[in-house]
């Protein structure tokens, strides 16, 4: 088995019990300390810099906040806001701004009990919060920025400490939690709050870190102190989907942001471990582990940059898009291009007007010739082809899926946007009557249905790996390279 090669060792003064990355070179720590002759708890969140100097890694302090005792922290990603759970049972909100970090509000939720855990809903804007209480409880909160945060509902979930909590990663209304009656339970926010959706009573001890997965819909990590990761489709609650031995209680889980069968476990007295799942999931090894160290492993993290990449738009037209996504994606690079010359023309235009840094010169691809010599391969994390499957001969939509196959990194992805069919089946009657109109224009055009792009998919080492639902009754395809 692999080894963790250790890059920076640090000792704090106060035990280090979570861990959460904000951006590609910043993570926090969040301590707990208990004080036994005032019997109260304290603690720290430290912020920390990376910096990379040729082939040694330097990391720094750039900021320490003192609190009551941590237990958690989620960061929501886009706005640099962090979420806390605390040892008097507050709600903190901390902005990361010029590397330090800035109480904006908070709430108590109960003053007898210890925040033990909390999540964001999966929204586009942070908003709703979730956080498990020591008393068994778990609390919506609404959040306002820099205005006071409001407890939306709070109820009794479980008999004994709710250990974890967490939102499901593709519909905002489920969440689960898990504690030390030993009970995982499923939530849907439509349902209210009396009794879950779903009580899973499986497991022989305490529920203590979840997550759902961030590629694959229905599936959840769970962890448990009976030192077991198990992975379970929330359809079907009673048998997991596969059970891996850890050695240690499995007190922190966390996905791989790039990869969909990578988990990173924190297994307090067995160390750390890196579990790669095989077969659609269905078996698992540990294939990376460190355990150097004399106390419990307790917070995880991966320090990626989740917000940075290179990206080709196949079809860019006017230019619009990519000055749109580039304007909100300011790390990542934007390659756009087009067969048609007076696009190209316009696209430059857009570019010029907007005066970004981060798009290139647009490139002529006639994805009837196919000529990419002008390309390295394996280069992209991204193509996205909005609106042209339909309005194009099936050579093109051939031809898009070969050069995603030669462009595309491993685990890259393609995503395509517009009207589609399912199993030969094309709703609502406005989409009908569109594709009659393609088909009288050109009648090679028409909108395509899935499984033909699938089938495409297959024949170029690509995966159909989401369907999103898209405003006037169109959806974005995403597939993904398979790993090599």
């Amino acid at each position: 088995m692999d080894q963790i090669k250790l890059l920076y060792h640090e000792v704090l003064d106060e035990t280090a019990d979570c861990i959460e990355s904000i951006t590609s070179n910043m993570f926090v720590c969040g301590t707990y300390q208990l004080v036994e002759n005032e019997s109260k708890r304290i603690g720290t969140i430290k912020l920390y810099e990376l910096v990379k100097q040729q082939d040694k890694i330097d990391v720094i302090t750039c900021n320490e906040v003192s609190t009551n005792a941590v237990l958690d922290m989620k960061c929501f990603y886009r706005e640099n806001v962090l979420s806390v759970a605390d040892s008097s049972g507050n709600a903190l909100f901390y902005l990361l701004e010029n590397k330090k970090l800035t109480l904006q509000s908070s709430l108590q939720i109960d003053s007898d009990s210890l925040c033990l855990s909390t999540d964001w809903c999966k929204t586009s804007n942070p908003d709703t919060s979730v956080f498990s209480l020591s008393n068994g409880e778990l609390a919506l909160v609404k959040y306002f920025g820099s205005s006071n945060p409001v407890l939306l509902n709070k109820w009794k979930a479980h008999s004994l400490e709710a250990w974890i909590v967490a939102f499901d990663n593709f519909n905002s209304n489920l969440f689960y939690s898990g504690a030390d009656d030993c009970m995982l339970k499923l939530w849907d926010s439509r349902a209210g709050f009396h009794k879950a959706l779903i009580t899973n009573k499986e497991f022989t001890m305490g529920v203590c870190s979840l997550q759902s997965h961030k590629f694959k819909e229905n599936i959840l990590a769970v962890g448990s102190y009976d030192e077991h990761c198990t992975l379970w489709d929330n359809r079907y609650l009673k048998t997991p989907i596969v059970k891996t031995n850890l050695g240690g209680g499995v007190w922190r889980i966390k996905w791989h942001p790039n990869y969909d069968n990578i988990l990173l476990t924190a297994c307090m007295h067995n160390g750390f471990k890196i579990v790669q799942y095989m077969d659609e999931l269905s078996r698992s090894t540990v294939i990376h582990s460190y355990n150097r160290h004399s106390s419990l492993a307790y917070g995880v993290d991966w320090l990626l940059d989740y917000y940075k990449g290179e990206a080709l738009e196949i079809s860019s037209g006017s230019g619009q898009h990519v000055v749109h996504f580039a304007k909100n994606f300011p790390k990542w690079t934007w390659q756009p291009s087009e067969y048609d010359l007076r696009c190209l023309k316009s696209i430059s235009e857009y570019i010029a007007e907007s005066q970004l840094d981060n798009i290139f010169k647009p490139l002529l691809i006639d994805l009837n010739t196919c000529d990419l010599s002008s390309l390295k391969e394996n280069k992209f994390d991204l193509i996205l082809c909005i609106n042209m499957v339909h309005i194009t001969p099936l050579k093109c939509s051939e031809s898009l899926f070969a050069v995603a196959s030669t462009l595309l990194k491993s685990n890259g992805k393609l995503i395509t946007y517009g009207p589609y069919s399912v199993n030969g089946l094309l709703t609502p009657e406005s989409n009908v009557l569109f594709d009659l109109s393609l088909k009288s224009q050109n009648a090679d055009w028409g909108v395509r249905d899935i499984s033909y792009l699938e089938g495409l998919a297959k024949n170029n080492n690509l995966i159909l790996r989401n369907t999103v639902e898209m405003p006037c009754n169109n959806k974005c395809l995403i597939f993904v390279r398979k790993l090599e």
